[in-house]
């Protein structure tokens, strides 16, 4: 993976394919690896960036991980490539982080993707928050990342993805984990929806219970002609219950704002 000194953090990035500019946000405790297959179905016509955020994946951690700092590390990576507008995929936390970098840089945003995410605290944010930092300061990275796994992704999807998305969320340090968690999931990021000026769709796994629909039906009512559609058999990281139906409703939508 290519790197880029920013902020005296490492971060490591995929750039794949060739055309006009996708960048990809992953989930809390993922990496850029999480979008393999979407990359994939994109690179034949389009240049694909995804990166890991701070103390994620191959970056380092050695400051704070924030919606904040997640939306300038991938600012930073888009400078250092020079790309000046690119279509933006977020998922789950990755969500406030793209809508962060849409209201700090409109003018770079082609197209947006919403994926199984929120721009404000749900319905008992603060006691899962909670509840996820006393569980990971008494078990292991190792077994919390086998919990979550088993919680975000469907018992259909292949045991071979529920490990990999466990082994990932094991190397991340639980100070970073709580981090991010905790700006992302209780930070209020509803103010930033009515200026989003770029096309925006909205995703939602037709079984996503961490990130329910009226979340998703919240992000279509407030970001003008933004639509909403729903990926069916896929909890809250669709792009892995169902990589085909989820890369065929992306793939469209950009390709319809190319």
């Amino acid at each position: 993976m290519p790197v880029l000194s920013a902020d005296g953090e490492t971060i490591h990035y995929l750039k794949e394919g060739d055309g006009p500019a996708v960048a990809l946000i992953h989930s809390l405790g993922s990496s850029a690896q999480m979008w393999r297959a979407l990359i994939a179905a994109l690179q034949d016509r389009y240049t694909v960036i995804a990166c890991d955020a701070r103390g994620h994946g191959n970056s380092s951690g050695k400051g704070e991980c924030t919606v904040a700092t997640a939306a300038q590390d991938l600012k930073a990576v888009l400078d250092h490539l020079g790309i000046a507008e690119c279509h933006l995929v977020g998922i789950s936390t990755g969500g406030p982080v793209a809508l962060t970098l849409a209201a700090q840089s409109p003018g770079m945003i082609r197209s947006l993707v919403l994926a199984d995410t929120f721009a404000k605290p749900v319905e008992g944010s603060k006691e899962r928050v909670e509840a996820t930092a006393e569980a990971i300061a008494y078990v292991s990275m190792e077994e919390f990342g086998t919990q979550y796994a088993a919680e975000a992704l469907l018992p259909t999807t292949s045991f071979d993805v529920q490990d990999e998305l466990a082994g990932v969320i094991a190397k991340v340090n639980p100070k970073i984990y709580i981090q991010l968690m905790r700006s992302a999931v209780l930070g209020d990021f509803a103010a930033l929806l009515a200026a989003v000026k770029a096309p925006t769709l909205v995703l939602i796994g037709d079984n996503d219970t961490i990130a329910p629909r009226v979340e998703s039906d919240f992000l279509v009512q407030h970001i003008p002609g933004a639509t909403l559609e729903v990926i069916p058999a896929a909890g809250h990281l669709a792009c892995l219950d169902n990589p085909a139906a989820f890369n065929g409703a992306v793939g469209k939508f950009i390709d319809a704002h190319r």
